[in-house]
């Protein structure tokens, strides 16, 4: 049970890191930025691209708007362009034109959405059509689409929208961009981001800084979980033993209690070797249900301890098979001496007993 446990846990811990990796476009390190007096600026995004571990960087924020079109509702995810994420925007555009980041005060009423947002209110001629915003205070105001942005990522597109930074302070209120998304080329630059990012703009920021490093999240969540893989580890060693001692103590006192049985089928002509395979056959049923009730309380309390930690869980087949497989060979090997006892048994002497 501990052997297919701990084989549980380490293939989820895997995929983690592979799905870690594979999300946002790459390895994602989010620093947050606590003060609403302060904003990051190109010079803060400057020091980022700058780094060759570094994929890009781009200010972000989000918020949700009523959109509406026709007698349809929905939340769409806002995205603001601004010139600080200018180039680095984590999407392509497929036909139409960027919005100008640089517009003055005005409130653009363009917006570029993506293909799952124009899916969602079924528009078939994209640019140039309209739809309908609701701001908080419960205007509206009518919003021409100018471009179509598909994510990087297709995953990702749950019905985006990006819009200027002017329009979107007057929808959602918001007056700075509070979030920082710093993309590494591999995970071994996760790390060196979060302490660099720390140190760079804590000179400004202080400590309104906080930085999330997901990576480092998972690594001491399984730092923490390392104990437990080792009593799972034991746990096994200690199942075998005590299934060895269960097996031959079973299997002795199956035996005793058909002393009388073995005796009569040596009489009527039952070789050693068959009585042998006999008993042999019953060790090896006993350690089969034996190893496979086992192997499945172990991958279930794998299961749920990743359900609960890692949110990937996988059924180990791998845990499964080395816990049935060590559970049969213990079987084998320690209700062997008791089958070979009952095959040489002199059946007379068993007759009698």
């Amino acid at each position: 049970m501990g052997i297919a446990t701990t084989f549980t846990i380490r293939q989820n811990m895997d995929n983690y890191v592979e799905d870690l990796v594979n999300r946002d476009g790459g390895p994602t390190v989010t620093i947050f930025n606590q003060s609403p007096n302060l904003k990051f600026s190109d010079t803060d995004l400057q020091k980022f691209k700058n780094i060759s571990v570094i994929k890009k960087a781009y200010a972000t924020d989000s918020a949700d708007a009523v959109f509406r079109l026709g007698s349809e509702s929905t939340h769409i995810d806002l995205k603001p362009i601004t010139k600080e994420n200018w180039l680095s925007l984590p999407f392509k555009i497929k036909s139409g034109e960027m919005i100008s980041p640089l517009e003055g005060a005005r409130a653009s009423a363009q917006v570029i959405l993506s293909p799952g947002a124009l899916a969602h209110f079924g528009l078939f001629s994209h640019i140039g059509s309209s739809i309908a915003a609701k701001l908080k205070s419960g205007e509206e105001i009518f919003l021409t689409i100018a471009g179509i942005g598909e994510p990087l990522d297709a995953q990702m597109d749950q019905g985006m929208a990006w819009v200027s930074l002017p329009l979107y302070k007057v929808i959602t209120g918001r007056r700075s961009l509070m979030r920082l998304k710093v993309v590494s080329k591999d995970t071994q630059g996760m790390d060196w981001i979060e302490t660099f990012g720390r140190e760079v703009l804590k000179p400004k920021f202080g400590n309104n800084i906080f930085v999330s490093n997901p990576l480092s999240y998972f690594l001491e969540r399984k730092r923490q979980l390392g104990v437990f893989l080792t009593m799972g580890y034991y746990l096994g060693i200690v199942a075998l033993l005590a299934g060895s001692i269960g097996s031959t103590s079973v299997m002795v006192l199956n035996i005793g209690l058909r002393r009388r049985e073995i005796g009569l089928y040596k009489a009527i002509g039952f070789s050693s070797p068959i009585i042998l395979f006999q008993f042999i056959c019953e060790t090896l049923i006993l350690s089969l249900v034996g190893g496979f009730l086992g192997g499945l309380s172990g991958c279930a309390l794998g299961y749920y301890v990743s359900v609960t930690m890692f949110t990937i869980a996988t059924l180990s087949m791998t845990g499964l098979s080395v816990g049935l497989g060590s559970a049969v060979l213990v079987g084998l090997i320690f209700g062997f001496f008791p089958a070979l006892v009952a095959a040489r048994m002199d059946p007379v002497e068993a007759l009698h007993s």
